[in-house]
């Protein structure tokens, strides 16, 4: 289904600038596991726009992947993005496609997770295509 290349190739794409930036911070994170680096560091450092950086800051904050912590500090809370929700959209996308007349507990079963977290997965799947 060509839809669901175009979602998965932009969670792809999500997937591997949330990794850079997540590598960035870890690796100017001071004792406390915050990063102090201004977004225009980010951006050189990430070879993309002080607005792209700002943009995905939001994103991954809106998510639960990174908090912001005071005025230019950043604290990575999931390194691992396959791990979080944000990372079983990749698995509900294939079951409705293979399946698509499951209901939300019948795709929470087969994920292994509750119909909240397929909610929230959804609602993650709408963000992204905004």
């Amino acid at each position: 289904m060509i839809e669901r290349e175009r979602i998965e190739a932009n969670i792809q794409y999500l997937v591997t600038q949330y990794k850079g930036l997540v590598v960035l911070l870890l690796a100017k994170k001071n004792n406390d596991g915050v990063s102090r680096i201004s977004q225009s560091d980010m951006a050189a450092h990430l070879g993309i726009s002080q607005t792209a950086v700002s943009k995905r800051l939001k994103k991954f904050i809106d998510f639960g992947l990174i908090e912001k912590v005071g005025i230019a500090g950043y604290r990575v809370i999931h390194a691992d993005f396959m791990k979080t929700p944000l990372g079983k959209m990749f698995d509900l996308l294939k079951i409705i496609d293979q399946r698509p007349n499951l209901s939300y507990k019948q795709q929470a079963d087969e994920l292994g997770v509750t119909v909240k977290e397929v909610e929230i997965i959804y609602g993650y799947l709408v963000y992204l295509l905004k």
